[in-house]
């Protein structure tokens, strides 16, 4: 019985050694009266008490806020009527009322004495937390940048190609509406590039894909070349497809005679075929007759008959 009694009494002050270096707080209490009867000091700072024996002997209402102490009794709440540890995070003010997040365990145990107790681990993890959220917002930033085109702001090949793998989705799965590609390309980059430089060409981009985006103001604009850009219309601007691309027409015909930005223009609509590419082809083929029509006769881009 001696060797019994030593063999718990060391189990014990190995117990309690073991909660005291945790790096979390670590507490005990008295279910019928609330009373913490031990902690860590890891806790004692966060109760704003210098040793865990400031603690012990005091309700959660003797130390935090009321709003927070009756947090803290749900919890205890919750966790008695479970027959397993309760797992969860809260968001809760210290004993100084400074905010913190923290993923808590509590689950419930009888003691020596046979009173119903509850153990608490809390893991401060408002630092983790923050940098998660930070590393999060900096991927999303990051994605999203990696599918913008640095010149003009709008979406890249790369989002293009992604945008068409996911349209060649549904086309596999007959789950496909009716959408339409449309080619754009600028007129005359090469020649402004040549003889202005290319800091004026770039800004004759930009103006291109300021016309283009306005025209198509409900679709994705995607600048997929040098001097060209792809949309890809959907819905409303599906619907509207002609209306759109003689708007761009419409454009060419005041640029011919003012000396603005001239953008040939073909279209395509989806005709059942197995892939996007396929449109894609049609409605650039349409595009470089456009452009050859611009060139030799000064007809307005997309103009149709």
């Amino acid at each position: 019985e001696a060797d019994a009694n030593r063999k718990i009494a060391e189990l014990k002050e190995s117990v309690s050694s073991l909660l005291t270096n945790m790096p979390a707080m670590t507490f005990s209490k008295d279910v019928a009266t609330g009373k913490y009867l031990a902690c860590n000091q890891y806790f004692a700072d966060y109760a704003h008490k210098e040793t865990p024996e400031g603690v012990m002997g005091l309700t959660d209402f003797e130390i935090f806020d009321r709003q927070t102490a009756e947090h803290f009794v749900e919890d205890d709440k919750k966790a008695l009527a479970m027959d397993k540890p309760y797992i969860f995070f809260e968001d809760v003010p210290d004993a100084a009322g400074n905010q913190r997040k923290f993923q808590t365990t509590k689950l419930k145990f009888v003691d020596d004495a046979g009173r119903q107790c509850l153990l608490g681990l809390c893991q401060d993890v408002t630092d983790a937390m923050r940098i998660r959220r930070e590393f999060t917002e900096k991927l999303a930033q990051a994605r999203s940048e990696a599918n913008l085109d640095a010149l003009t702001g709008v979406k890249n090949k790369h989002a293009y190609q992604a945008a068409e793998e996911s349209l060649n989705r549904r086309i596999r799965a007959k789950d496909t509406d009716g959408f339409a590609v449309t080619i754009l390309d600028v007129n005359d980059l090469k020649r402004i590039n040549d003889t202005e430089g290319h800091q004026a060409g770039d800004t004759y981009i930009r103006q291109a894909c300021g016309v283009i985006c306005r025209i198509f103001d409900n679709s994705p604009v995607f600048r997929v070349g040098g001097d060209e850009f792809a949309v890809l219309s959907q819905g409303q601007d599906y619907e509207r497809i002609d209306d759109l691309v003689n708007e761009v027409a419409a454009h060419n015909v005041r640029a011919l005679c003012t000396g603005g930005v001239v953008i040939a223009c073909g279209m395509a609509r989806y005709e059942d075929e197995d892939d996007v590419a396929s449109v894609f082809a049609r409605a650039d083929q349409d595009m470089y007759e456009n452009k050859s029509r611009l060139k030799m006769r000064g007809e307005p881009a997309g103009e149709i008959s």
